[in-house]
């Protein structure tokens, strides 16, 4: 299992409204030009980084197979509204590349961190930030 983190357009980007769980083929072009996803394995997590105006880590994707140049399967483990930002060398060397392999050790805090927000959001004292910060948590329960 290798680690990843991608970046997607926030504007355009449409899984946000699909199941945890479910098999999404998941295709895109790149102004840098094609990218390459013969390096993705089933099993494989990839961190997703939404690019400006969100430029946060939201979401966590698990490679399910259906790896060809052009295209992979991936479920979505679990989607924040709230994520975490990345500091300007990631987003550099996003801006280069598209994806980047990251260590498990770096995956484990995005998760923490994901997690957090998460938390967070769901123990907030005042009852109408809570009722609007729970309709837009993706995932499963709990």
């Amino acid at each position: 299992m290798r680690c990843y983190l991608i970046k997607l357009s926030s504007l355009s980007y449409m899984a946000s409204s699909l199941d945890v769980g479910m098999p999404i083929c998941f295709s895109a072009q790149s102004s840098l030009g094609a990218i390459n996803y013969n390096i993705l394995e089933p099993q494989d997590f990839i961190a997703v980084y939404y690019e400006s105006p969100i430029d946060k880590i939201c979401a966590l994707w698990q490679v399910v197979g259906d790896v060809t140049e052009n295209s992979f399967s991936f479920t979505k483990v679990f989607e924040v509204s709230v994520g975490i930002e990345i500091d300007r060398v990631l987003k550099d060397q996003l801006d280069n590349q598209n994806i980047i392999e990251i260590s498990e050790d770096f995956l484990k805090k995005i998760k923490k961190g994901l997690f957090c927000h998460m938390a967070d959001l769901l123990h907030t004292d005042n009852a109408e930030d809570r009722r609007v910060h729970q309709s837009i948590l993706f995932g499963a329960p709990g």
